[in-house]
């Protein structure tokens, strides 16, 4: 009878999946699911006692949709179960948040699965650490003991595993592991410099005026363009002093079709500035050309981020980076309002994708065509919300 592995939780599911298939190679190994996975581009919706003819390592799982997989159903696995060695079945979802609090019906595991178990292992990422409990717990709204702005701690951690996991699974299967999962350990960065691209040739129509330029007492008399370059030298000297990240080479461009910003009329003059002569062709035409002109700089990959975010922080935007770093993920993004936002990074894999967009079709298109190549940086929706009226902020 083959090994039953049932992996739940958050923040690496797939990686760790990926990581005991690879250490059982010599083995015959079904990766399945009892909820949803991401389609790879081999995968069988049967199991039989040929399925290993050519391949150790199969995906089971029946479509879904165009880009995921969901349960094979019953039959199947327990066809997975007779003809292979090891089975291991991701049994969770958190879209993409590091740590979870599971409803009652979660983790998914079949009944007939109980007593086969060998072992359950339930990730939480090392990511939340440091950061607000709701922006890094997936349904942190079922843990009311735990105040939704606390700073997660690996008391924290260990709290939510034991209590919503260990407890509840423990008349299933004895052997439980938790696994802290810190993708930062042991990862070599591939980058070597990253071009850091304002957007900010929007024309403010519901603003009454020019909204990038315009003094916030808010912001302590400063404009939103300012705010935002203030926020990306931050984020720069976050990187050089951060002992892995320290060699990446940094640079700002900025798109825009104001004369202030162009000819650098304010304090911080450090930016690369490029004058959006299509700028009636939409969001696009700025893309294309703060990225064209990333290029000639050699940067190998570009974050866009707009200039009307003031409530965005520079340590959110550091950490999106980095963990996009090391991901090894060739797409980096905010996640909130259950989707992906700016800001976003591309490596250079996405280059003539970009520079194929056209109109007011921004890089979204692009993320959500690449799910499976994104890391998403989950975050409190208000600190996204952008400046479009003066009622919006003062």
């Amino acid at each position: 009878m083959s090994k039953i592995i049932i992996v739940c939780g958050a923040g690496g599911k797939t990686s760790c999946i990926k990581k005991i298939a690879e250490n059982y190679k010599d083995k015959r190994v079904v990766i399945t699911t009892t909820t949803k996975i991401f389609k790879t581009k081999k995968y069988t919706e049967n199991i039989n006692s040929n399925s290993f003819d050519n391949d150790n390592i199969i995906v089971l799982g029946k479509e879904y949709d165009d880009k995921k997989l969901m349960y094979p159903g019953d039959e199947e696995l327990n066809n997975a179960i007779k003809y292979s060695d090891i089975v291991l079945i991701e049994a969770d979802g958190a879209k993409y948040h590091a740590i979870k609090i599971p409803n009652d019906d979660e983790p998914v595991i079949p009944e007939f699965l109980y007593g086969k178990i060998y072992k359950i292992i339930i990730i939480m990422g090392l990511h939340s650490l440091g950061r607000r409990f709701k922006e890094v717990c997936f349904r942190y709204n079922l843990c009311k003991e735990i105040d939704c702005e606390k700073i997660v701690d690996l008391d924290t951690i260990n709290y939510i595993a034991s209590k919503y996991y260990i407890d509840k699974l423990k008349d299933r299967c004895s052997n439980i592991q938790l696994y802290l999962n810190d993708f930062t350990k042991d990862n070599d960065i591939n980058y070597k410099k990253t071009a850091f691209i304002i957007l900010a040739s929007g024309s403010s129509k519901r603003f009454n005026g020019n909204k990038l330029i315009h003094k916030f007492k808010s912001l302590n008399n400063k404009t939103l363009f300012e705010n935002t370059i203030e926020k990306i030298n931050n984020v720069k000297e976050l990187l050089k002093n951060d002992i892995k990240l320290k060699n990446i080479e940094t640079f700002v461009i900025v798109v825009s079709i104001y004369d202030e910003i162009i000819n650098k009329s304010f304090e911080y003059k450090d930016y690369y500035s490029v004058y959006n002569d299509k700028h009636n062709e939409g969001i696009s035409s700025s893309i294309k050309l703060g990225i064209k002109e990333a290029l000639k700089l050699n940067a190998d990959n570009f974050l866009f981020l707009v200039s009307d975010m003031p409530f965005l922080e520079s340590k959110d935007i550091f950490n999106m980076i980095k963990y996009f770093y090391y991901s090894h993920k060739n797409i980096g993004s905010m996640f909130a309002y259950d989707r992906p936002s700016n800001p976003a990074v591309f490596s250079s894999k996405y280059i003539n994708d970009i520079l194929s967009l056209e109109n007011d079709i921004g890089a979204l298109k692009i993320i959500k065509k690449n799910l499976y190549d994104c890391f998403f940086y989950t975050i409190d929706e208000s600190k996204l919300k952008d400046i479009d009226t003066r009622e919006d902020f003062v």
